[in-house]
């Protein structure tokens, strides 16, 4: 497990893979964990960042509680019902569903439940407005929901200086929220490789001022290249790629996986409310004993 705070405490999800035992890589603490009845082991004196950096490969792994419900309230509709649910099989624009996110009826849904307000406001009429919204609601793009709302009302506000800004931002009204748009312009208009488009987004997001520096010459290079002047390619430079104002973006695949999995959640709840308030019910009366314990 990868440490925290020198070593004193674990990170919530961080692990590292080695192909040999880790102490051959990195210092290791053993501590006791009796609560988890296991001795856990973990990186020490080393950022996530810094574990890459040496070579080692680290991955995220997220306990998620919603995966159980669903599964409690798919048996649930089954034993009472007859009714298998498959998940697999339903449409991600229901109507039924999108409608309880339009009410803003999305207490106890993954993702969702703190953005009622803003779902009021958005009515969303398709999953990739879902999907943006999960983006949005985190702390680097928070200020920008009001105008995401705006220009999905009103198209008049959104405006295109460039004519490859319509082919990557149009799905978001506009708007840079994802990782994959940036990476996408470096690939469109500088000549960019995926894996020098990668860099980019990962010099970006790592305030990599050396690395931000050398790719940009490059990328320069390869703007004029395609055609573009040196005020046009100093004007994209700056607007999408000026890493002091670069907010800190998601991935895509990332948004659509949550979004979908509290989608899967507000389909349960549109559909089968009675059987999606028993079980969460129950789980948050057992949370809440667990608390008390405490």
């Amino acid at each position: 497990r990868i440490s925290t705070n020198e070593g004193k405490g674990i990170h919530a999800c961080g692990v590292v893979v080695t192909d040999q035992p880790v102490k051959e890589y990195t210092s290791i603490l053993y501590r006791e964990d009796p609560e988890n009845n296991h001795i856990p082991t973990q990186c020490t004196a080393h950022s996530a960042m810094t574990i890459e950096e040496e070579g080692l490969y680290k991955i995220d792994l997220l306990e998620m509680e919603t995966l159980s419900d669903i599964k409690k309230i798919i048996s649930l509709v089954q034993a009472k019902h007859d009714i298998y649910i498959n998940l697999d099989a339903i449409k991600p624009n229901d109507n039924k569903t999108l409608q309880l996110f339009r009410a803003g009826d999305s207490d106890d849904v993954l993702h969702f439940d703190c953005m009622r307000k803003y779902l009021q406001q958005l009515q969303p009429t398709k999953f990739e407005e879902l999907v943006a919204m999960n983006t949005l609601f985190t702390p680097g793009l928070f200020d920008l929901i009001p105008e995401y709302i705006e220009r999905k009302k009103n198209s008049e506000t959104i405006r295109y200086e460039f004519q490859f800004e319509k082919k990557y931002l149009s799905e978001t009204y506009g708007l840079v929220i994802y990782q994959e748009q940036l990476m996408q312009i470096a690939q469109d208009v500088a000549g960019f490789t995926k894996v020098e488009s990668e860099a980019l987004r990962k010099a970006l997001q790592k305030r990599n001022k050396l690395d931000i520096e050398k790719l940009a010459i490059k990328f320069k290079e390869g703007t004029l290249n395609n055609g573009f002047s040196d005020k046009e390619t100093e004007r994209i430079w700056s607007k999408y790629f000026e890493f002091e104002d670069v907010p800190f973006l998601l991935n895509k695949s990332h948004a659509v996986c949550y979004a979908w999995i509290g989608y899967q959640c507000a389909y349960l709840k549109a559909n089968y409310p009675e059987e999606y308030a028993e079980v969460l019910s129950a789980r948050n009366k057992k949370k809440k004993n667990w608390i008390l314990k405490r």
